[in-house]
């Protein structure tokens, strides 16, 4: 970790101000971006993190 750390500190300065600049659209949300309605965004993204809490919840033991 500490290797990947110090190779970012090195690289940052040089690639990643031009990197951050690819998807920066100030401060538009993305369904300005997409031209869709929140319910478009919201339904999908709490249906599978409703999914998601489903399938791991803990499950009852018998004893």
């Amino acid at each position: 970790m500490f290797v990947g750390a110090l190779a970012y500190i090195l690289i940052y300065p040089n690639f990643g101000q031009q990197l951050e600049t690819i998807g920066d659209y100030g401060k538009k949300s993305l369904f300005e971006i997409t031209n869709t309605t929140r319910t478009v965004w919201t339904v999908p993204i709490v249906g599978v993190g409703a999914i998601v809490l489903f399938l791991t919840r803990p499950k009852k033991t018998t004893v």
